[in-house]
């Protein structure tokens, strides 16, 4: 387990916890202020480079639960990003406004994986992959004006067919986000591996998360 904290977070609380199975990668503080600094933290390839000795990195924000263990079955799965779908948002209108002309070309030789997948608090990254499409595009990487996941599941999926993400309905078995009760009747009443934002939608959630 990795916990990635800023220069000069006190972690030793988290450390003595952990009894000792646990190490703290740190940037720079700036990258903590806010969302705008932690979006381009996220799409820095210092980040992802710290991490190269991995093939996946299972990212998990503090808002974050998680029912079962089956990382190794996701791995395995082969996906290049995983994020928590985002059901019944209005991002599918932010994705066709800003590719539509590309998507348009993609659809029209048979590419149909434009997916809301996914939120990138729980999620799912294949490091090298990653790398890989920051160094291709850079320059629209260093200048995106929106949350770092939206990145991965819209600018990257409309310009890269290659780039492995799963359906909506498939996706819903790893994790939910907004709207976990109609991602609950879409995932046939199946809690996921895990959720993100739960405290968000406490009345849903409170019947599955245990309190102390």
């Amino acid at each position: 387990m990795l916990i990635v904290a800023p220069e000069n977070l006190n972690t030793e609380f988290y450390e003595q916890a952990a009894k000792g199975d646990l190490q703290i990668i740190r940037f720079n503080d700036t990258y903590f202020n806010d969302l705008a600094g932690y979006n381009r933290l996220m799409l820095s390839t210092r980040f992802y480079e710290r991490f190269i000795e991995y093939k996946y990195m299972l990212l998990y924000q503090l808002d974050a639960w998680i029912f079962r263990d089956e990382l190794e079955y996701w791995c395995n799965k082969n996906y290049d990003y995983i994020g928590s779908p985002w059901v019944g948002h209005s991002w599918a209108g932010f994705a066709a406004a800003h590719y539509s002309f590309v998507r348009t070309l993609l659809y029209k030789i048979g590419y149909r994986n434009f997916n809301l997948v996914g939120n990138g608090g729980f999620s799912l990254r294949k490091v090298k992959s990653v790398l890989i499409n920051l160094h291709f595009f850079k320059k629209k990487a260093e200048n995106f004006n929106r949350n770092e996941d939206a990145f991965f599941s819209f600018y990257i999926n409309s310009y890269n067919p290659f780039f492995k993400i799963p359906s909506l309905k498939t996706a819903l078995d790893f994790g939910f986000d907004i709207n976990p009760e109609q991602s609950f009747r879409l995932n046939n009443n199946r809690l996921p591996m895990g959720c993100h934002a739960w405290e968000k939608n406490y009345s849903f959630w409170n019947q599955f998360i245990p309190t102390a």
